[in-house]
């Protein structure tokens, strides 16, 4: 493999409305090489990528690609240059199948002026078997699971062939399992000369597969530096700026008496079948398996956003609960899996998404206008609490990193005391500081008796957070570990199906 420069980027700036995103950054890819791309959210990773992409243009800066000086002034140049892109955020259209969302962007094939449908879904097989993708084509995408659904989206990206492809947070919903299987075809990408940019806060998966790593912080490049040597606790440093790791307070769990959320019997369609346990006040509850065992499914269904079978009670109460409003009155909160899809409305103000489930609450007396003052008094205390990064209270949330979103959608239930509080991989696609801000708020709110239920996918994450760990394997509840005598392995074994209670 050649260590010929592939792409070069030279003191690249950017500002939004005066906030300098990049500054003066520099920053390099060779032929056949995985590059790390490391920071905390806001540093300015999503920023350098976006500019790559053609969506940003650079204030200042020069970017020479294969040798020569380049403009990408759109996406569709950026395309054309070679350069293939899996964002963060999902962009797949949920209306089209696997094998259209795959071939989205290209040419489709046709036969005699028309569509071949037949070749269309033969070519996306062959890609989707290449990286042993378990998924037919002709499966509609708002069917799948996130998860499977960024399966689909790295299909996509591998589906044409580039020299560059750049990884936005690829393994952030996906399985132990899927994950390894990930990082050896990104490994393998190496011998026929792809580069590869990879954008992860799992630290760990960044030590396995890159050769170099580049971390940014507030916007200025810190350090470009081989990652062999490097350790968890040197990219940490390097990304906060801080020696040490601020450690979990473990102290003061509220005792289990009351339930603050009960399932009893509760069955989702084909998804959840017959689940039955106890969220009890001051405790977090973990609730993990694998893609597609039916975690997002029960925390939906508790919340009134898809049916359900079986009951399902807050603070004892027996009342239904068939919609999201029924659920907020009923003091539940409920932070989804996709916050930009499901969470926020990003051409929104920062303030109108946090006060956007208490609207009545802000109305001026019998009258259907908002009292603003009071709205924005409100988004004041949330993004001094929450250390929120922020131009003001009417900055459009799609502006925001992400962490800083996720804050939002976090900090709009914490106007009011709720019973119970439903979190759906409330730390995906989020650096270590905002991971730990946010474990540190799930734990404070244990302390004052909220009841917690913490969906993630991520074994360790849930191990570092709750009291008891739940384990779901095809919809039904097969494992419920008290955190303390239990350990990753098991819960390993629990969720593959190694051991059942």
């Amino acid at each position: 493999m050649s260590s010929e420069t592939r792409l070069e980027m030279t003191e690249i700036s950017k500002r939004f409305s005066g906030t300098v995103a990049l500054d003066a950054v520099d920053f390099d890819v060779r032929q056949g090489e995985i590059h790390a791309l490391l920071g905390q959210n806001g540093a300015g990773k999503s920023t350098l990528i976006k500019i790559l992409a053609g969506i940003y243009q650079p204030d200042l800066g020069r970017i020479r690609f294969e040798g020569r000086d380049t403009r990408i002034p759109s996406p569709h140049e950026s395309h054309l240059l070679g350069m293939r892109f899996i964002h963060q955020e999902l962009n797949l259209v949920p209306w089209f199948n696997v094998a259209e969302n795959i071939a989205l962007g290209e040419a489709y094939p046709r036969r005699l002026g028309l569509i071949d449908w037949r070749t269309l879904h033969r070519r996306a097989e062959e890609v989707l078997k290449r990286f042993q993708i378990d998924i037919s084509p002709r499966a509609p995408i708002q069917g799948l699971s996130v998860g499977r659904q960024w399966l689909v989206a790295i299909a996509r990206a591998l589906y044409s062939e580039g020299t560059l492809l750049v990884m936005d947070e690829p393994t952030a919903s996906l399985s132990k399992r899927e994950v390894t299987d990930l990082l050896s075809f990104v490994s393998s990408l190496r011998q026929h000369g792809t580069s590869v940019i990879y954008v992860s806060h799992r630290l760990e998966e960044v030590l396995e597969v890159a050769q170099r790593v580049t971390v940014l912080r507030d916007g200025k490049r810190v350090t470009t530096c081989d990652a062999c040597g490097l350790d968890v606790s040197a990219l940490t440093q390097h990304m906060t700026g801080l020696r040490d790791a601020p450690q979990m307070d473990w102290s003061a769990s509220a005792p289990a008496v009351e339930s603050a959320l009960q399932f009893d019997d509760v069955s989702v369609a084909d998804r959840v079948h017959r689940v039955s346990f106890a969220v009890p006040r001051g405790q977090v509850v973990g609730l993990t398996g694998l893609i597609g065992a039916g975690k997002t499914e029960l925390g939906s269904a508790a919340f009134g956003l898809i049916p359900h079978q079986g009951t399902i009670r807050v603070d004892d109460r027996s009342t239904k609960i068939g919609t999201p409003h029924a659920a907020i009155r009923n003091k539940l909160a409920f932070v989804p899996e996709e916050r930009r899809r499901q969470g926020l409305v990003l051409d929104m103000s920062l303030r109108e998404n946090m006060t956007l489930p208490y609207i009545r609450a802000f109305r001026r007396l019998a009258t259907p206008l908002l009292d603003t003052r009071a709205e924005r008094s409100m988004t004041r205390s949330m993004i001094e609490k929450l250390s929120i990064r922020a131009e003001g209270t009417e900055m459009q949330v799609r502006y925001l990193s992400g962490g800083n979103q996720q804050k939002v959608v976090l900090g709009r239930w914490l106007y009011r005391k709720h019973a119970a509080m439903i979190l759906d991989e409330p730390t995906r696609g989020i650096d270590v500081g905002a991971r730990q801000e946010i474990f540190r708020l799930v734990r404070g709110l244990a302390r004052d008796g909220v009841g917690i239920l913490y969906i993630s996918s991520d074994i360790e994450e849930i191990m570092k957070v709750a009291d008891r760990i739940l384990i779901l394997r095809h919809g039904r509840l097969v494992g419920d570990l008290p955190r303390e005598e239990t350990t990753t392995q098991e819960v390993l074994e629990y969720c593959y199906g190694q051991k059942e209670r």
